[in-house]
């Protein structure tokens, strides 16, 4: 992996896989993905992944709207 700053956040750092990395990522990729089946997708009903990706989606949407700064207003329900 490498770094460099982040040009538009001082604060921020870009970090860009190396070639090797990257091959790296590919050989964990299938046993990271049947782990996180087997621990977070499986167990659940459809209806409750439908409410799960509901409420991503609704985070998504407030991330986007916020210009991708991270900084989200408060405006929901109060609910945690």
């Amino acid at each position: 992996m490498t770094r460099r700053s982040c040009p538009g956040d001082v604060r921020g750092v870009i970090a860009e896989l190396t070639d090797e990395g990257m091959d790296t990522l590919r050989r964990a990729a299938p046993g990271h993905v049947a782990a996180v089946r087997d621990a977070l997708i499986d167990p659940l009903t459809p209806e409750q992944l439908d409410h799960i990706a509901e409420g991503l989606g609704e985070v998504s949407r407030r991330l986007r709207g916020c210009g991708g700064s991270g900084t989200v207003s408060s405006g929901g329900t109060g609910a945690a």
